[in-house]
């Protein structure tokens, strides 16, 4: 692993940066984002016949064992076993976005990695947290609107997976500069693949009216965010030396596997929503039927930094 002391020796290579892009986004992030808009109101899009969240997204909605035990449910269960999904979904949102966004663009905002001291990217960096934070607090109004109305106050999200695959790492880095390169590889491919997962949730139809509207105003910010992670991570890279490229190479590969891996214990914990029993035996099935199974991305924006970079065939990762 890099040691902790480990630093850029070239002076900075700016013209990895695609600064005119920068500039733009800074200037026009007042008009674009979701916080310099008007306040979503929570009561006006809501109908309460309509679900929360697609029943066809949920990777197990075909299993018969599933469907059987779904399929008792009367209208008004079932609403509320989709709410609780909902609110679980976005409660996964909240932790990528404070645990995975804002950890990166507080240690870029310092010069912890090479290739982002420029005054424009600096900027660029602070809107970015600013929209970041605000996604958190719109989750966390559309989570207590759907608790609200479906008296669901007990529903917890389990340590999502993504956190644990990330703590291996940064357990066996060596080294707060290695820290950095890790926080930075698991942030850019959260920031660059969402969009697809996003605009599938915006423009289902089925779902409530407010959370698609919830939805679409996220994706719009983060496709901006897909830009910027995307531009950050080209200055970074060309900004390292060789033995923190090797390092970044590795570190990129494990984040890409990690990031659509599907999180069966999220899941599971919706299923007391459905009936009250034990449903390890169900569980322990659906890991074994999930475990070659993966989460649908969008790659397309990264899978050309990489070609660009060179480094495609270096990794071990079919992009699809």
């Amino acid at each position: 692993m890099l040691a902790g002391n480990s630093q850029p020796t070239a002076a900075p290579d700016v013209t990895a940066l695609n600064i005119k892009v920068m500039e733009r986004l800074a200037r026009t992030w007042s008009e674009r984002v979701a916080v310099r808009k008007d306040r979503l109101d929570l009561d006006a899009y809501y109908d309460p016949t309509i679900p929360d969240f697609p029943i066809e997204i949920i990777p197990f909605a075909r299993d018969p064992e599933f469907q059987e035990a779904y399929d008792r449910l009367d209208d008004r269960a079932k609403l509320r076993y989709l709410a609780a999904v909902w609110i679980g979904y976005n409660e996964r949102v909240i932790f990528i976005e404070d645990d995975i966004v804002q950890p990166v663009c507080g240690l870029l905002r310092k010069n912890r990695l090479p290739g982002v001291a420029d005054p424009v990217v600096q900027q660029v960096i602070a809107q970015t947290q600013v929209d970041e934070q605000f996604h958190t607090l719109m989750c966390l109004e559309v989570c207590e609107s759907a608790r609200r109305r479906h008296g669901i106050r007990d529903y917890r999200l389990p340590p999502p997976l993504l956190a644990k695959r990330m703590r291996e790492q940064l357990d066996a880095a060596d080294g707060p500069y290695a820290h950095a390169l890790i926080r930075t590889a698991y942030g850019t491919v959260s920031e660059t693949t969402i969009h697809d997962y996003l605009r599938k949730l915006s423009t289902v139809e089925t779902i409530q009216p407010l959370n698609r509207i919830h939805t679409e105003l996220h994706r719009r910010d983060e496709t901006a965010h897909g830009t910027i992670f995307l531009e950050l991570a080209r200055s970074i890279y060309a900004n390292l030396d060789s033995g923190a490229k090797e390092l970044f190479h590795d570190i990129f590969e494990r984040a890409l596997h990690d990031s659509v891996e599907i999180d069966v214990d999220f899941w599971a914990s919706t299923l007391p929503y459905v009936e009250a029993r034990d449903w390890t035996p169900f569980v322990q099935r659906l890991r074994l039927d999930l475990a070659q199974k993966r989460i649908g991305r969008d790659y397309t924006g990264l899978r050309q930094l990489l070609d660009d970079l060179g480094i495609t065939a270096r990794l071990d990762f079919v992009f699809e």
